[in-house]
């Protein structure tokens, strides 16, 4: 099940590998490197140096730090009740990186992997990258299964050429029962 969710992943990333190959290498390497370190640092629970990489919109829609970290700390322990836990946050090839002014945007696929009861659950999501240092550093946003005229109410300098696709379904894989 696992490796044809990966196929599947791969395949709905391959556009947005053809339109990478317009940016630059090196951009796309830090941003990748970046998600990436915001991805594990979500996993290992150090959400102090996971909200670093929000974007300021979005701190700044949530009431600021102090009470988005709060948030995020009451919804994960709610989820913790029901005994979800994050397994893995990946990341694929990002789109073309789009500039804006001083800004570099790019949207990046998601891959993320919950132990639930039962089994464990992985879904896609799509995330934004935007840097405001023309690609030193970068911040995220989910997406929220949302589309860009939604996004563009929270960021409101995306450029129009952005492209969130579409929210996939999740898939499920059962644990093995042993006897």
């Amino acid at each position: 099940m696992k490796k044809k969710f990966l196929v599947l992943f791969t395949l709905l990333t391959l556009p947005l590998l053809l339109n990478a190959q317009d940016s630059d290498p090196a951009m796309v390497k830090k941003m990748l490197e970046q998600a990436d370190d915001m991805g594990r640092k979500f996993v290992a629970k150090d959400y102090k140096a996971f909200l670093k990489y929000s974007h300021p919109a979005v701190i700044e829609s949530m009431g600021g730090y102090t009470k988005m970290y709060d948030r995020t700390i009451e919804d994960l322990k709610a989820l913790d009740k029901q005994e979800i836990k994050f397994i893995a946050i990946t990341f694929g090839v990002p789109s073309k990186i789009i500039t804006v002014g001083d800004e570099r945007q790019a949207v990046i696929p998601e891959l993320i992997q919950m132990q639930i009861p039962g089994g464990i659950l992985t879904t896609t999501a799509s995330m934004l990258a935007i840097s405001t240092d023309k690609g030193v550093n970068w911040y995220f946003a989910d997406t929220g299964g949302t589309n860009l005229e939604l996004m563009k109410n929270l960021i409101p300098s995306l450029s129009d050429d952005l492209v969130i696709p579409e929210p996939q379904d999740p898939s499920f894989e059962e644990d093995v029962k042993t006897e």
